[in-house]
């Protein structure tokens, strides 16, 4: 297989594998007689994120609820994750922080520059209180750590490997929402389960190749679509007031024992 980057270099192998995120362009490659069916899908949740520094009271205050991270959601539908990044620093102003909001709307705002999307995600908070508010308001951002773009996902489909030499790995093969967080473990699962066949390959051929490459494919695929399935319904519960004020964490609450938090899965199920 010889595969020709954008700057006209070549490389040629026995093995492709596209693991180069949602906008995979190995998988248009593979759906380039049905470009619909690799297309990603768009959802009506948008979101913004942004990465710096705020207020040393406020950033004490949030470690003292936190050591790792908070989420809060709001009746307007508001998610709002705020995530340790760096605290090496001796002063807490100078503690960096990552922030991902997202939200419902069906219409795209526009946002593109660094301030517009700092301005909005401050206005979307007014509701929050302390110190979630203030985490928001006195942020910091670095410059140009401000992002902003529509929510999208790629259900997982058999794709023609073209006899195991061109495949899908990580967000290229299920591309999902990330409000349950299972991006990176099925990356990585991806990982180990194609070193798994690849490892168990009797003999360096073409034929054993495919064999290996198809057997990888074959346990991934389901996994990936339940992955893409789950987390697109938690992001469209999560933004749900009603929802989320129905959801078993809110109905029944946690029971701590020790330094453990657990939930009943009975409880769940019955949910």
């Amino acid at each position: 297989v010889t595969v020709t980057f954008a700057d006209g270099t070549r490389e040629t192998g026995d093995l492709v594998v596209g693991a180069e995120g949602a906008h995979s362009v190995v998988r248009e490659f593979l759906y380039r007689e049905s470009p619909e069916d690799g297309a990603l899908l768009t959802t009506p949740i948008v979101a913004s994120a942004t990465v710096g520094t705020m207020d040393r009271e406020v950033a004490v205050a949030c470690r003292e609820r936190s050591s790792l991270c908070h989420i809060t959601l709001d009746r307007n539908g508001l998610f709002t994750f705020v995530s340790t990044h760096d605290v090496s620093a001796p002063d807490p102003a100078d503690w960096v922080f990552v922030i991902v909001m997202s939200w419902p709307s069906e219409e795209d705002l526009g946002l593109e520059t660094y301030d517009e999307i700092h301005k909005d995600m401050v206005s979307r908070v007014q509701d929050l209180t302390h110190p979630f508010k203030e985490a928001i308001t006195t942020f910091k951002p670095f410059e140009d750590r401000c992002w902003h773009a529509r929510m999208t996902y790629w259900p997982t489909k058999p794709w023609d490997s073209l006899g195991g030499r061109v495949t899908l790995a990580g967000d290229a093969a299920h591309a999902m929402t990330f409000h349950r967080g299972q991006g990176l473990g099925n990356a990585i699962t991806d990982a180990a389960e194609m070193l798994q066949h690849l490892g168990a390959m009797t003999e360096q051929t073409p034929a054993e190749l495919a064999k290996a490459v198809q057997a990888y494919e074959t346990g991934m695929w389901p996994r990936g679509l339940e992955a893409v399935t789950g987390n697109l319904e938690n992001t469209m519960a999560i933004h749900n007031w009603e929802v989320v004020m129905q959801s078993p964490l809110v109905v029944k609450g946690l029971k701590k024992e020790g330094d453990k938090v657990r939930v009943n899965r009975s409880d769940i199920d019955e949910e």
